[in-house]
C-alpha cells in the first residue's frame, strides 16, 4: 500500500481563506480517500468566480490547506498556503488541488 496510508479511513482536507489583515473569510471541508497510488482530487474549479470566496479578488486573499490522513504508525498532517498572483499570458484561472 506504500507509506502506511490507510485506504479504508475517510482523510480531510480544510480549506480556509483569509484577507492580508487576517480576517477568516470562508472555510470548507473535504472529505477523501487515498487511492493505490497515494493520489486524490480533492478539490476543482475553474474560473475566479468558483475558486475565490464571494466578492473577493485574486490579489486580496489567500488560502491556507490543511490535510490529515491516517496511516499505520498515526496521524499524518500537511500545511501549504495558496496565493495568485498575477502572470503574464496566463491563459486559465483553474486550480487542482491533489
Amino acid at each position: 500500500m506504500g507509506r502506511g496510508l490507510s485506504q479504508s479511513q475517510m482523510q480531510s482536507a480544510q480549506l480556509t481563506w483569509f484577507d492580508w489583515s487576517g480576517k477568516e473569510l470562508n472555510s470548507s471541508v473535504h472529505n477523501f480517500t487515498i487511492p493505490t497510488l497515494n493520489n486524490s482530487l480533492i478539490f476543482e474549479a475553474s474560473g475566479f468566480d468558483s475558486i475565490l470566496p464571494a466578492g473577493s479578488n485574486a490579489t486580496d486573499v489567500w488560502m491556507c490547506l490543511n490535510l490529515t490522513a491516517e496511516t499505520d504508525s498515526g496521524t499524518v498532517t500537511n500545511e501549504q498556503y495558496v496565493r495568485f498572483s498575477p502572470l503574464r499570458n496566463r491563459t486559465s484561472n483553474a486550480i487542482h488541488l491533489v
